[in-house]
């Protein structure tokens, strides 16, 4: 996967979800429906990310990377996240014991939902409502600078990125249409790492 370089894509910082969101529709990632956006977060919005640009640890709300197939090995997922510092693509067994390492504090214990590719680009819509605050003088700001493009939207939704960050125990194992599956660490582990 030499052709994949993090300068070929669009980045904007602290908008993670649309960077995935433009990176699966690319024209040089394969097949979308063999790839996957996948968020991560938990209960109290609270995750540590090691290996980002922004520090390492970072503790997101929730992060968003993509997955794709190893074009040398099919059964085998690359990581590519664009926030971070690790090789890109990185493998995704490498991602995980370096950018999410297991905690032993389960205050953060990381819940991840597996979203294919061709779902995600038609049913992820943000407004961008989330990264806007008011000042003390009641006017909106942003609290970081949005990206240049229009907001994603669909026909049916302007915002339903809480639909993809919003997951816990509870929500481990259910599927649901567009918005993908629930696994906690073990079974996400377990799983996509082999």
């Amino acid at each position: 996967m030499n052709q994949l370089n993090k300068s070929i894509f669009t980045r904007t910082a602290c908008f993670c979800e649309e960077n995935v969101f433009l990176l699966l529709k690319h024209k040089i990632i394969p097949d979308p429906s063999k790839t996957f956006a996948v968020f991560v977060s938990n209960p109290l919005k609270s995750v540590p990310i090691w290996r980002q640009s922004k520090g390492d640890p970072v503790v997101w709300d929730y992060h968003v990377f993509a997955l794709i197939p190893d074009p040398e090995n099919e059964q085998e997922m690359l990581v590519l996240d664009l926030d971070s510092t690790l090789p890109f693509p990185s493998p995704l067994q490498q991602y995980m014991d370096e950018a999410c390492p297991v905690l032993r504090d389960n205050s953060y214990k990381r819940f991840y939902r597996l979203i294919r590719g061709s779902e995600y680009i038609q049913t992820f819509a943000s407004d961008r409502r989330h990264m806007k605050a008011v000042d003390q003088a009641g006017n909106p700001v942003w609290n970081a600078e949005p990206p240049a493009y229009a907001p994603v939207q669909t026909e049916t939704s302007k915002f339903n990125l809480d639909r993809y960050w919003t997951m816990g125990p509870e929500d481990v194992g259910k599927i649901e249409a567009g918005f993908g599956s629930v696994y906690d660490e073990d079974t996400f582990r377990r799983v996509l790492c082999r």
